[in-house]
């Protein structure tokens, strides 16, 4: 996992966040974080921020992601997160900067492209709302039965299943032709 490209893209998504202008939801984040990291799989076949996924009871969280969020991982740059990034509480931070565009220099063309992306399309609802539109994707759905029943436990998400396709008709990752994920996901999986 590259810890301050993840940094920069929680700082870059809690900068365009909407929903909540004073503090922003750790949440809330971690979502948008999910479908701008399922965005770029699709279409670039690469991960953002190479982080682990696993489905929890309120949807896809990424493991490291969500230990900068809570500053409780030693293997974390953990100063670096602390310049950027200030924990309010168990629920919020904020961002410490109010950086351009062009001064989130760890990401890149494309990762800015996904994380505008997860904005773009779901950076207008409220944490509960991000919570249940991750619950229509199949890499979480595929765990529903497990969580009636264990709402503290977790399952690896396997990203393979990010490249596969939501049910709905008006799922917005249907903008990325069927082709170019599938070439992505062979691109993911040999490199080449």
């Amino acid at each position: 996992m590259d810890y301050k490209n993840s940094i920069q893209a929680i700082d870059y998504l809690a900068n365009k966040y909407t929903y909540n202008t004073n503090e922003v939801n750790k949440m809330a984040i971690l979502k948008l974080l999910f479908f701008a990291e399922r965005y770029h799989l699709r279409k670039y076949g690469c991960m953002i921020t190479d982080d682990t996924f696993y489905a929890m009871k309120h949807g896809p969280v990424a493991s490291g992601a969500r230990n900068i969020l809570y500053f409780d991982d030693i293997d974390t740059d953990n100063e670096y997160a602390q310049e950027i990034l200030e924990n309010k509480n168990q629920y919020n931070f904020v961002s410490k900067k109010n950086l351009s565009t062009e001064d989130y220099d760890y990401l890149s063309e494309t990762d800015k492209e996904a994380l505008d992306f997860a904005i773009e399309k779901f950076g207008h609802l409220s944490k509960w709302d991000l919570v249940n539109e991750t619950h229509k994707y199949p890499e979480w759905k595929k765990f529903e039965r497990d969580f009636s029943s264990h709402s503290g436990h977790r399952e690896n998400i396997n990203i393979d299943d990010l490249f596969s396709d939501n049910v709905s008709e008006d799922d917005p990752y249907k903008c990325i032709p069927m082709e170019l994920v599938e070439f992505s996901k062979e691109f993911y999986k040999t490199g080449f």
